[in-house]
């Protein structure tokens, strides 16, 4: 048997040996010793450094150890280890393979170099909030990293402010911060930025205020609770109603209401740093004590339609009645039951007003008295949303018997566009569309108005929204909704303040309102064909 070219001399040297003294060819092979070695991916980087190293020894062996430092200390016995240098330094490493036969053993000497890498500095500061001035004192926690240089930028405004290890900075206007820190050792630089990490806060006072009631009749007593923030309030200016003279100077005073009306409240709070008031419009309403109420024996009927009112206010010395049956200002009636006939089919508001020493209180009920035709009308249509030309066809839904004539008006602008029973209209501008449809028999005409019932855009979305609150004491969390109309909306983009920067790309975002003041809202819609955009001035109201 002849060695192949890829035995080494020596283990071919020892088989020919084994052979010749008669052993047989599969206990020659055993007979031979491990020929260790190894290869490795990597030989140099910076910790932690990842080496995959593989063993190539010859030899057929079974087992391996390995040392990956040369320190004595067996790390693995896989075959093809891998190894994670986490401190910088050369370093040398040592593999023993066995077989059946026996053990031998290799060493590398200085063949894997691991660098120190760049710092990685962590900032800490003794205090993140506080009234100005605010003194930060800075300090890099960053340890064993050999860090021969710091940069700090304490506004974020690409200027460095300090190149000390651990500086102080003092802050003196209100804001919020963000504080970089860029840090170098002989490997390299790092930076480390921290978002809003101070917060100067406003000094000034935030009036606020509640109280235990607003609402109630003559004499109404109201305790009313400052609930300001602000550091060391040292006075307050209570106006009780809003006439420009101080009413109290109290924390938490009371006022005795003794004539009926809507008061406005306003509170002025002081500090070291200056004043700020709030005024909140109709907080208090005082009634003269009478809870005006009315009923009626019937609410909707054909016309002529004969009703029956009964007042059922709660009030003492009641001297006086005056009923408007139809909203007109007109005064109807003086009596405490009046009775009323309405002849002409409609929607009917009725007011009443009653008297008392104490003075006048009314109440108007909003189409409390419906009198109809024997014709009820009503409509529908096979849509109403679409692009222009979009055409709409409405279908007449109108109840009773010998429907004479429809008026249908398309656009709500005075105009009979229309006297058929199930009218097509082509709709070839954008906008929102109020419909009204009149229909007649023998007993008379009614009509019904749906306002804004098509909505007919050039494409485009018509960017609406909606919201859970317009008012509130900051901080003020509003949820936002986006109502817009229109196809395959795929992009949305809010400014909750006005200043034209997009705040939020969310279809339903939430924003929250830190400071007092009047704010404009902006939502523009995009889909396929455009963007169209809705501003609505001085929408949100923050005290």
């Amino acid at each position: 048997m002849t060695a192949g070219p890829w035995i080494p001399r020596a283990i071919a040297a020892i088989l020919l040996l084994a052979l010749a003294c008669g052993a047989s060819a599969d206990t020659a092979a055993q007979n031979i010793p491990p020929q260790p070695d190894f290869a490795y991916n990597v030989t140099s980087g910076t910790a932690p450094l990842w080496v995959q190293f593989t063993d190539t020894s010859a030899g057929a062996p079974t087992s391996w150890a390995w040392d990956f430092d040369n320190n004595g200390i067996i790390d693995s016995r896989e075959k093809d280890p891998v190894c994670v240098y986490r401190l910088p330094g050369t370093y040398s490493v040592t593999l023993w393979a066995t077989n059946s036969f026996r053990t031998e053993t290799v060493t590398m000497t200085d063949i894997i170099t691991v660098a120190n890498p760049g710092p990685v500095p962590v900032v800490v500061a003794n205090a993140t909030s506080g009234l100005p001035p605010l003194a930060v004192q800075f300090a890099d926690n960053a340890t064993a990293q050999g860090v021969t240089a710091w940069a700090w930028d304490f506004d974020n405004n690409g200027v460095i402010d300090s190149t000390g290890k651990n500086p102080v900075c003092v802050y003196n206007l209100t804001g919020n911060y963000t504080v970089s820190l860029l840090a170098t050792n002989s490997s390299g630089t790092n930076t480390t930025i921290l978002e809003k990490f101070i917060t100067v806060e406003d000094p000034l006072p935030i009036a606020r205020f509640t109280a235990n009631t607003t609402f109630g009749g003559l004499p109404l007593t109201v305790r009313l609770y400052d609930n300001s923030t602000g550091a060391n309030i040292t006075a307050r200016a209570w106006d009780f109603n809003n006439d420009g003279t101080v009413d109290s100077t109290e924390k938490d005073p009371v006022c005795v209401y003794t004539t009926a009306g809507d008061y406005t409240v306003r509170l002025t709070v002081t500090n070291a740093y200056g004043t700020n008031t709030t005024s909140v419009p109709a907080f208090v309403t005082v009634t003269n004590g009478a809870a005006v109420d009315f009923t009626a024996n019937v609410t909707s009927g054909l016309a002529p339609l004969w009703v029956q009112f009964a007042d059922n206010t709660t009030a003492k010395d009641i001297t006086g009645w005056a009923w408007d049956f139809d909203n007109d200002t007109v005064i109807d009636s003086t009596e405490r039951n009046p009775a009323c006939v309405y002849k002409k089919p409609g929607n009917y508001t009725v007011n009443l007003w009653i008297t008392n020493p104490y003075g006048v209180e009314a109440i108007s009920a909003i189409d409390f008295i419906t009198a109809r035709s024997s014709a009820t009308p009503d409509f529908s249509a096979n849509e109403t949303a679409g692009i222009t030309p979009f055409a709409v066809r409405f279908t007449d839904n109108s109840t009773g018997e010998n429907i004479a004539s429809r008026a249908w008006d398309f656009d709500n602008d005075g105009t009979i566009d229309s006297t058929e029973k199930d009218p097509v209209c082509v709709y070839t501008a954008s906008g929102d569309y109020a419909v009204n449809l009149t229909v007649t028999d023998a007993r008379g005409t009614a009509t019904k108005l749906m306002p804004a019932f098509i909505a007919v855009t050039d494409g485009r979305p018509r960017a609406r929204f909606a919201v859970n609150t317009t008012w509130g004491y900051a901080p003020l969390t509003i949820q936002f909704r986006d109502t817009s109309v229109g196809t395959n909306i795929s992009a949305w983009a809010w400014d909750f303040n006005g200043d034209s920067t997009v705040d939020s790309t969310e279809k339903t975002p939430f924003c929250t309102y830190t400071r007092p003041g009047l704010y404009t809202v902006s939502l523009a819609t995009t889909n396929e064909y455009g963007t169209n955009t809705t501003v609505k001035t001085g929408f949100i109201t923050v005290d």
